[in-house]
């Protein structure tokens, strides 16, 4: 039997592409489900840990939304510094509420619980009926990875407590590959070029030598005989 983060962890293979998240955003009418995606596409973070946001764990003056400890999966309270973008989406949801109020809210100042039903429809509106909510953290993984930023900043940013489960969220699918394997091919092939010139130059060095050695003997056999 194996362990069942590993059985979850099976099935969390996908990952969105920059152009199909701006189809997400482009189809997402409402102002809580803009900013769901904003930040879960850009610090991974789970998407009970954004819902539970609350009014109180944003700075607007740092720019800054966190976690406090004893709400994360690890216990370990955690802050990110917002986008221009996650800013400006942040603030439209707080104006007017209280502090104690959620920061993700539908009509009526009514918290978003769950959103199944809405997260379906808008799959399929852009043609992907079968992505996750959980494609947007392993989105976010790669994507920071691939901008160089370290993996220590990227753990704590998602909130990935070990190197070796947040590698398992970081997997890089084989389009991204590709280019590792085309430089890996053109490095061998001019490796290669270099050792055929090498042995070609050393092939011609001991031919003209020999030559060399001939003509010597000659003319010294030559010079005896005359």
């Amino acid at each position: 039997m194996f362990p069942k983060e590993l059985k979850e962890n099976n099935v969390r293979r996908g990952f969105i592409e920059d152009e199909e998240f701006a189809l997400l955003t482009a189809n997402a009418n409402q102002l809580w489900l803009q900013t769901f995606l904003e930040i879960a596409y850009t610090w991974g973070w789970r998407v009970s840990e954004i819902l539970s946001r609350r009014v109180r764990h944003v700075d607007l003056h740092k720019r800054i939304i966190r976690l406090d400890p004893g709400e994360t999966k690890n216990d370990q309270g955690r802050e990110c510094i917002m986008t221009g973008k996650i800013y400006e989406l942040v603030k439209q949801c707080i104006d007017g509420k209280q502090r104690d109020d959620f920061l993700l809210t539908r009509t009526q100042n009514r918290p978003v619980k769950t959103f199944r039903g809405t997260w379906a429809t808008l799959c399929r509106s852009i043609g992907r009926p079968n992505l996750l909510k959980h494609d947007l953290r392993r989105s976010a993984a790669r994507a920071l990875r691939n901008a160089g930023v370290a993996e220590s900043v990227i753990m704590e940013t998602g909130g990935w407590s070990t190197a070796s489960v947040f590698r398992r969220y970081a997997i890089v699918p084989n389009k991204d590959k590709a280019p590792a394997m085309a430089e890996l091919e053109q490095k061998r092939i001019a490796d290669r070029a270099k050792r055929e010139a090498q042995e070609a130059d050393i092939s011609h060095n001991f031919s003209h030598n020999l030559a060399s050695d001939n003509e010597s003997q000659s003319t010294a056999r030559r010079e005896v005989v005359q």
